[in-house]
């Protein structure tokens, strides 16, 4: 299946999917790069990637939702931090995944009561059609759904 989807063959190659809590800081140096991947391997890097604008707005409810959240990245960041390690681009890839909202807040691990205040301002941004967060957030059958705009990167290392 990866050769469908990716292109080249998977056999042999070294490939490090780093957590959306740590890509950022893969990509922050040279010597980070060089102790997770061997010469020709790959660092593949999937990630919610709202708009620029919208980035500081999906921080503040992602704070309230998940404590331990650190920062967005654009899919334009994520990329200048590859190029910035001399990491050549194999494959991008933007996705819009549709979920429902009480599938990722099953995930979550907040304070007590800001699951309710989450649901809240999701529910809001529905209600108006404001896409505050950089997610097209809306009811269907009394449920709150949202599409995630992601960024697929896979990078070559030298």
């Amino acid at each position: 299946m990866g050769r469908l989807i990716l292109g080249f063959p998977v056999e042999g190659i070294h490939c490090v999917r780093p957590s959306q809590k740590s890509a950022g800081s893969l990509c922050s140096n040279a010597r980070t790069r060089d102790r997770v991947c061997a010469p020709g391997g790959r660092i593949a890097i999937q990630d919610l990637t709202p708009a620029a604008s919208k980035a500081p707005a999906f921080d503040a409810i992602e704070w309230i939702r998940d404590p331990s959240h650190r920062q967005t990245y654009t899919s334009d960041a994520f990329r200048a931090m590859g190029a910035a390690l001399s990491l050549r681009e194999v494959y991008v890839r933007t996705l819009s995944p549709d979920l429902p909202l009480e599938a990722t807040l099953a995930t979550s691990f907040p304070a007590p009561g800001a699951l309710d205040r989450v649901r809240e301002l999701y529910g809001r941004d529905a209600a108006q059609g404001a896409y505050t967060f950089g997610l097209r957030t809306r009811l269907i059958d009394d449920a709150l759904w949202v599409t995630y705009p992601l960024t697929l990167i896979i990078w070559a290392c030298p």
